[in-house]
C-alpha cells in the first residue's frame, strides 16, 4: 500500500515535461516590423512555460520527420501577397508541406496562431480549419476597445484581461466563423469604438471574433478527426504591443492552454521601445512601483 502511495505521489508531483515549440515567422507578403520583438518576447516566456523554442522561417522543416521533434507550432505574424484570387500566388508552404502540418495537428499536437497567422495558406483548407478562420481585412491602425466574452472566464488567455481593454491595434475581420470549426471565441470587440469596416456578421459570426481556442476535435481532409489543441489571436500588430504586460499574459495564457498546463507566473518584467542607431529596440527597464488603490467606489462601466 505504501509503495502504491509513493508511486502515485511521484506521478502527480512530477514537473511537466518540456514541450518543444517551433516558432515559424515566414512571410512572403507584408512583413511586420514587430517580428523581432515578438520572437524575443516569446523566447522570454518560454522558460516559465517549460517550452524550448526553435525560431525559424525555413519551410523545409515541414516534413513528417522534421515536425516530429516538436509538440506545437506557433505561426507568428505570417503573410502571403495580397492577390485576387489568392490561388494566383503560390502559398508559403508546398502541398506536401501543408500535408505534413495537417498530419502533425491530426496526431494531437498543438497550434498557436498570432495576428497575421490567419493571412496565409488561404488555399489550404486544412490550415483554415486548424487556425479557425482566414483573415479578410482590417480598418486603419487606431484605438480599439476589445471585450472579453462570458466563455472566456475559464481560459488563461483572457483571465488577466479587463472586460474592456482599449489600446492601439488593428481590428481584424474574417472570411469565416471560427465557431464553425469547433472553436470557442474568448475575445471580441466593441465595433462602435473604431471607424472603418466591421466585417460581415453573417460570415464571421457574432459576437465579432478576435481571439479563440479549441480543445475539441475538428475534421480535416480525408475524414481525419484532429484532436490537437489550438489558440489564435488577431492581436499583436505593433512592436510596442509586445511590451504590454496584459498582451504578453494573453499570449502566454493561450500557449499554456495549448500545452494543457497552468502558467507558472514569472517575475514581472517591464519593457519599453527605444531607438538605437535609428532602429526600434525592445529594452528591459525597471518596473514602476504600483500606485496605491483608491478607496472610492468605481463606476461599473469604466
Amino acid at each position: 500500500m505504501l509503495t502504491l502511495l509513493v508511486l502515485a505521489l511521484s506521478l502527480c508531483c512530477r514537473p511537466a515535461l518540456a514541450a518543444n515549440a517551433l516558432l515559424f515567422s515566414r512571410t512572403t507578403g507584408y512583413r511586420h516590423e514587430s517580428i523581432p520583438a515578438a520572437i524575443s518576447a516569446i523566447k522570454d516566456m518560454s522558460g516559465s512555460l517549460g517550452m524550448p523554442v526553435t525560431a525559424s522561417e525555413d519551410p523545409t522543416l515541414f516534413t513528417n520527420a522534421g515536425l516530429s521533434q516538436f509538440d506545437l507550432i506557433i505561426f507568428l505574424l505570417n503573410s502571403e501577397p495580397d492577390t485576387t484570387p489568392v490561388s494566383a500566388t503560390p502559398p508559403m508552404l508546398t502541398s506536401s508541406q501543408q500535408s505534413a502540418l495537417a498530419s502533425f495537428y491530426a496526431s494531437g499536437k498543438g497550434y498557436v496562431g498570432i495576428h497575421s497567422a490567419s493571412a496565409c495558406l488561404f488555399v489550404d483548407q486544412d490550415y483554415v480549419r486548424i487556425s479557425g478562420a482566414s483573415f479578410n481585412q482590417h480598418p486603419q491602425f487606431q484605438s480599439v476597445t476589445f471585450t472579453t466574452v462570458p466563455a472566456s472566464a475559464d481560459y488563461a488567455a483572457t483571465s488577466s484581461l479587463p472586460s474592456r481593454w482599449t489600446y492601439q491595434e488593428e481590428a481584424y475581420t474574417f472570411l469565416g466563423d471560427p465557431r464553425s470549426n469547433n472553436a470557442t471565441v474568448i475575445l471580441s470587440v466593441d465595433e462602435s469604438s473604431y471607424s472603418g469596416y466591421k466585417g460581415d456578421p453573417s460570415v464571421q459570426g457574432t459576437p465579432h471574433p478576435i481571439a479563440w481556442v479549441r480543445d475539441t476535435p475538428v475534421q480535416l481532409s480525408g475524414g481525419r478527426s484532429a484532436s490537437g489543441r489550438a489558440f489564435y489571436t488577431s492581436l499583436g500588430h505593433a512592436t510596442a504591443t509586445w511590451s504590454d504586460s496584459r498582451f504578453l499574459n494573453h499570449i502566454q495564457g493561450g500557449i499554456s492552454f495549448v500545452l494543457g498546463r497552468s502558467v507558472k507566473k514569472p517575475p514581472k518584467k517591464c519593457y519599453k521601445t527605444v531607438k538605437v542607431k535609428g532602429k526600434r529596440v525592445r529594452k528591459q527597464v525597471k518596473c514602476p512601483k504600483p500606485k496605491a488603490k483608491a478607496h472610492h467606489k468605481r463606476r461599473a462601466d469604466l
